[in-house]
């Protein structure tokens, strides 16, 4: 996946800084109109870490190996479902983690005496395991966060906020934007109430319309920085820029393999993108659009 930076996320002070204006539709259009179509051509191609040096980028990286966090000190880094599963299922460490989160929903339930009534109110542990989960991420969170000291990208649980199919009505239900926000905010409260500077916390919602509302809800009104993920394309990506969030992620080899099935194109080579000529693949400049649009705001 490839994060598309709205600005910078954090300066000398360590607040988020939010440069979105609003967009008039009009002009929304023009830029929609100068950045299709567009791909930037690089004029001199280094090694990928003479590029990002030049071109001053962030790295964030999307590993639990702590002695990669402690080597090479990214800028941040994200956390995903698959991430979490392999640690709980491969690592002893996950494992920990995991075992510390069960614990740790369950003395809660203890001290509040309602340990006997989870089965009575909660009989599929619904509840529950979405306790759970939120506590697990935390603990992996805040083991991460104690090796680097920028920010770490988290996300709500996707079974809740992506469109579920519903089987009585043979259609698809959407999470409301007003429970996402209430998710988002549980969340997030869990690292401040840890000891976490919640600026350092970055809350990853789905982007469909119920995440673009949330998220614009969240970022106006409660000062929770979020990111946008599962852009597809550039008119989502607009759609996504009204809600100012914070970051929004491309999935790359997603919306390559998408154009590649769509219009019959192979994918790049190594030779394509050395020699410039992968330029021409429709994903690539979908991405780039998307890239410039960005840019122009």
């Amino acid at each position: 996946m490839a994060g598309v930076d709205l600005g910078p996320s954090f300066c000398s002070s360590g607040k988020p800084i939010r440069a979105l204006p609003s967009i008039y539709p009009s002009v929304r259009l023009i830029l929609h109109e100068r950045t299709r179509m567009q791909v930037d051509v690089p004029k001199w191609r280094g090694t990928l870490e003479q590029t990002m040096k030049m071109s001053k980028s962030r790295v964030v990286v999307e590993t639990l190996n702590y002695a990669t966090l402690s080597a090479f000190s990214p800028s941040g880094t994200v956390l995903t479902p698959e991430v979490v599963l392999d640690a709980i299922s491969n690592d002893q460490n996950g494992a920990y983690h995991l075992f510390a989160a069960t614990q740790k929903v369950l003395d809660e339930y203890e001290n509040r005496k309602a340990l006997k009534e989870i089965l009575q109110r909660d009989p599929k542990l619904l509840k529950f395991s979405g306790l759970v989960f939120n506590q697990l991420l935390v603990e992996i969170g805040i083991a991460i966060m104690d090796h680097l000291p920028g920010p770490h990208f988290t996300f709500i649980d996707p079974y809740w906020a992506l469109p579920q199919e519903d089987s009585d009505n043979n259609s698809l239900t959407e999470m409301t934007a007003h429970e996402i926000v209430g998710h988002a905010r549980r969340l997030h409260g869990m690292f401040v109430a840890a000891g976490i500077d919640g600026q350092r916390v970055i809350i990853g919602i789905p982007a469909t319309q119920s995440g673009v509302f949330a998220a614009a809800k969240l970022e106006a009104e409660w000062n929770i920085s979020t990111n946008l993920y599962l852009i597809s394309g550039l008119i989502h990506a607009i759609a996504c820029a009204e809600a100012h969030p914070a970051f929004i992620t491309i999935d790359v080899a997603a919306v390559l393999a998408w154009y590649e099935q769509s219009a019959q194109v192979t994918c790049p080579s190594p030779e394509d993108w050395v020699g410039g000529s992968a330029t021409n693949h429709p994903g690539v400049i979908a991405i780039q659009s998307i890239v410039r649009y960005y840019k122009c705001i």
